[in-house]
């Protein structure tokens, strides 16, 4: 039911719900749905849609295997926690809600982190662990996150000197990837269209340590 105190609020938690409440539709102007801990196994079509003004999504520990392509009507959508299910993969329509602050998908069975993660650019909060990841986007490390978790993902190809360097040198490990990915793609360009007028080079931020990142490179 609706938080006493804040109508806006629905939450019913370990509750053994196995699909989400029609009245949830019901809530008006709905900004915390909170679902924790039953055994909700599907998100219906559509549903995303009639909560516009959705800010924090808490579907952990459930039995989701997916989440709909609608889920990009989320415009508002600030906290998202579906830790703890069966997904094996995030809709890349995710990556359009832009004001997403925290992400929170560990303990499921992800193997690709789709999408133009760039479009984070608030993202504080990234928690992948526990997954199936074998590559993390090179875009990450430009995200202005504050938590990066990505541990217990055994296939994930990131050398072990990195990992062991926390958080800063994965990130501006990251930074590396994403430059060299830039260059190649440069240079990709320039062999198919030697013609063509090149454009300047998209602006981007410098990693925080300039002196890691060239580390890593050499």
């Amino acid at each position: 039911m609706a938080a006493k105190d804040d109508p806006t609020v629905f939450s019913k938690t370990g509750a053994k719900l196995t699909v989400i409440p029609s009245q949830v539709l019901k809530v008006p102007q709905l900004r915390v749905l909170d679902l924790y801990d039953n055994a909700i196994e599907t998100v219906p079509t559509k549903f995303f849609t009639e909560l516009p003004d959705l800010k924090t999504l808490k579907l952990r520990r459930n039995k989701i295997a997916s989440l709909p392509d609608d889920i990009a009507s989320l415009q508002q959508l600030e906290i998202l926690d579906v830790g703890h299910n069966k997904l094996s993969a995030l809709p890349g329509s995710l990556c359009s809600i832009t004001g997403l602050v925290q992400l929170i998908a560990d303990n499921n069975a992800i193997r690709d982190l789709g999408g133009e993660v760039y479009q984070w650019e608030n993202m504080k909060v990234l928690n992948l662990e526990n997954n199936q990841l074998s590559n993390i986007p090179g875009d990450v490390g430009w995200l202005p996150l504050d938590s990066l978790k990505l541990g217990g993902n055994p296939d994930l190809r990131i050398p072990k000197i990195v990992l062991e360097r926390g958080q800063k040198g994965i990130v501006s490990y990251l930074q590396v990837i994403c430059e060299q990915h830039r260059l190649v793609e440069q240079h990709l360009d320039k062999f198919a269209n030697p013609g063509a007028e090149q454009g300047a080079p998209p602006k981007q931020a410098m990693p925080a340590d300039p002196a890691g990142q060239a580390a890593f490179i050499s």
